[in-house]
């Protein structure tokens, strides 16, 4: 798993009040089936700028940009499955940086 770049906010699990998840703002950076997530900045570059209103940014961490999908998500790395390019995301639970980062690295 690449390092991380340091996130402009604290790094907080809680779901918050967006739309499923869409103001998760979390460091979990690998899926419900334990899948690495793909840096968000070489998949939708447009949508990374340090301003942006979605959370994403040149970092790994599963979103939910428009709070379209169900719940928090990221693209997945896993070549094993070719037709799946997407899978769904938990918040880490306390005690359990799932990601590989313990909380206080995220921020």
């Amino acid at each position: 798993l690449a390092a991380q770049e340091p996130l402009s906010e604290p790094c907080s699990e809680v779901m918050g009040n967006g739309t499923n998840g869409s103001t998760y703002r979390g460091c979990q950076a690998r899926t419900i089936h334990g899948n690495i997530c793909r840096d968000w900045s070489t998949v939708v570059p447009d949508m990374t700028g340090p301003d942006n209103e979605y959370g994403l940014g040149d970092h790994a961490f599963c979103r939910n940009p428009m709070g379209e999908k169900d719940t928090i998500w990221c693209f997945t790395t896993n070549p094993a499955d070719d037709n799946v390019t997407w899978e769904y995301c938990q918040p880490i639970e306390e005690n359990q940086p799932s990601s590989g980062l313990s909380k206080s690295s995220c921020t």
